[in-house]
């Protein structure tokens, strides 16, 4: 089936991620700043075809600023949803829509969408993209990027998640090196998502639960993000609007951190 969803080419480019932001900053100018802020901001366009239209909504908190965080922000957005490496830095939030709009529209192009109604896939549907600012503070700001795509009046085809938690002097994206043992960190998600699921909920037909891909460091705890269909919880997010997660508080899992963990989240 010819399908041209833009999903399909930003579900590749997450599960490969981006590995070339270090080159990145060694091609543009170093920032030296230590500004970090957001802005909100909410854009829509489409393409069509006689009756027939593809529509893209982007709803985000634009880095801004002149920190190395912003920047390294700007940069992994814009690679990770445009699929090449970033050339330049695009602090004006307008201009990196209109060129994601640009891309959606080749690959959604009248003549796509000519093929896709003769297939049969529907006379509108959409994507959904969000980069959300989830919590900061002195030390971190943590971000959610997600995508559901669907045909309008249709469950959803696909939905995704990915969790960037990052320092705000360095740059650096927190990671599984912030806990003492990925291992015990592991069964205390499993434990979890069995409880809030059920196990026949959680678990991804006979492989058990998957490993999330980033931890997203929070003001209470520790939030682990799966994507729509990554384990089998049957139209979670179409019931809900909630991806399949859990969250690991502080409270009760603080000893499983390593002692730089607890610094930045200000836990001391």
């Amino acid at each position: 089936m010819k399908r041209t969803f833009l999903l399909c080419i930003l579900f590749t480019i997450v599960i490969c991620g981006c590995k070339d932001i270090k080159k990145t900053i060694l091609r543009l100018k170093e920032p030296q700043g230590k500004e970090f802020s957001v802005k909100h901001m909410r854009f829509e366009g489409s393409s069509k075809y006689q009756n027939a239209e593809a529509r893209l909504t982007l709803d985000m908190d634009y880095p801004e600023g002149e920190s190395m965080a912003a920047f390294i922000l700007r940069s992994r957005l814009y690679e990770m949803l445009m699929g090449e490496s970033i050339t330049e830095d695009i602090k004006d939030g307008q201009v990196f829509f209109d060129r994601l709009l640009a891309k959606y529209k080749k690959e959604n192009s009248p003549e796509n969408i000519r093929d896709m109604l003769e297939e049969g896939i529907g006379t509108e549907w959409a994507e959904n993209i969000r980069f959300k600012k989830e919590w900061e503070n002195e030390h971190i700001v943590s971000f959610t990027l997600s995508v559901d795509a669907f045909n309008v009046g249709n469950a959803t085809s696909s939905a995704w998640i990915k969790d960037i938690t990052m320092r705000k002097d360095s740059g650096w994206i927190l990671g599984w090196e912030m806990f003492k043992s990925q291992k015990k960190v592991k069964a205390a998600i499993d434990e979890m998502l069995i409880t809030k699921y059920g196990r026949e909920g959680a678990d991804l037909y006979d492989n058990g639960i998957p490993m999330p891909e980033d931890p997203l460091f929070l003001a209470n705890g520790v939030r682990f993000d799966y994507g729509d269909y990554s384990i089998v919880t049957p139209h979670v997010y179409e019931e809900t609007g909630e991806y399949p997660c859990c969250l690991l508080t502080y409270d009760m899992y603080k000893d499983l951190l390593t002692d730089e963990a607890c610094s930045l989240l200000g836990l001391e």
